[in-house]
């Protein structure tokens, strides 16, 4: 590996692929090893990262999403923890991240900034997919999806279900241009680390709920596309800002993916016997 090609790190997710070019081939080998990154391939687009190492006080905000500003596709996000530009035309763009954003207490906030890349890909190649706060699970060939906030139980989830095909348990993509929506696992790590990569078409949804019994129950569709909603990683680019279209946008997905799939609330207690309860529940509205 010459020294320019040990500077780039493939990020694929699903039919998309970012080459993020490093500052460093240690700090290359670091993304790769993080983002379980094989061989390096033709992609989609181009970033480069640079990682400023300035004392200066900085504020990293909980959100590198609505705190980003964006005028004539160059962004920066409010405390000065990171900015940069992406030209949607030629695919190639800049992150420029202070170091304490790339510190492993905070790594998983960096991943925003990479969302918003996968975003930036899926537009220039016409991918519709969306990125979702889930814990993707395949089953006997068929993909179900645990959705909710973080403490509702999706690494639970996820650990009680090492036995199937855990495709992350934070967050999971979901590809639309299918007669049913298909689930895909991404390179994005939450607390589960013996996560799969594969894809299957989407069986069935489940908003999670604490409860001392599990209990599955069919979500009213107003709910359910509030819900979904609200977990939807906002579909915007490197380039782009949130305003009103994009969350038109992310209703329109999750109202979409309700009409294609059945919704349904899964009150669980932590021990696998919810599965029982949920093959049960489908095999049934499936017959009727």
């Amino acid at each position: 590996m010459d020294k320019g090609s040990s500077l780039i790190c493939s990020i694929i997710i699903g039919e998309t692929t970012i080459n993020l070019k490093c500052p460093t081939p240690d700090y290359a080998k670091g993304i790769r090893e993080y983002f379980a990154s094989g061989k390096i391939v033709n992609s989609d687009i181009e970033i480069e990262l640079k990682i400023t190492a300035e004392d200066e006080a900085i504020q990293i905000p909980e959100s590198l999403f609505t705190t980003k500003s964006v005028q004539n596709n160059s962004f920066s996000i409010k405390g000065n923890c990171a900015k940069g530009h992406f030209d949607p035309d030629l695919g190639k763009g800049l992150i420029q991240a202070h170091h304490l954003l790339t510190s492993s207490t905070r790594t998983r906030l960096f991943e925003q900034l990479l969302y918003q890349a996968f975003y930036s890909a899926s537009k220039k190649m016409h991918y519709n997919a969306i990125l979702i706060h889930s814990c993707g699970i395949i089953k006997e060939d068929s993909g179900y999806l645990f959705v909710g906030k973080s403490g509702s139980g999706k690494s639970t989830i996820a650990e009680l279900s090492k036995n199937y095909c855990v495709l992350n348990d934070e967050i999971t993509m979901i590809e639309l241009d299918k007669e049913k929506p298909v689930i895909h696992s991404t390179p994005f790590n939450g607390y589960f680390k013996a996560k799969t990569k594969g894809s299957s078409a989407l069986k069935a949804i489940f908003f999670l709920e604490h409860a001392e019994s599990h209990r599955v129950s069919i979500e009213k569709v107003s709910i359910a596309v509030k819900n979904l909603f609200q977990e939807i990683v906002p579909v915007i680019g490197l380039e782009e800002e949130i305003n009103h279209e994009t969350h038109t946008t992310m209703l329109n997905y999750a109202t979409i993916i309700t009409q294609k799939i059945p919704v349904y609330k899964l009150e669980f207690s932590p021990d696998p016997g919810f599965w029982e309860e949920i093959c049960k529940k489908v095999t049934e509205d499936g017959e009727k």
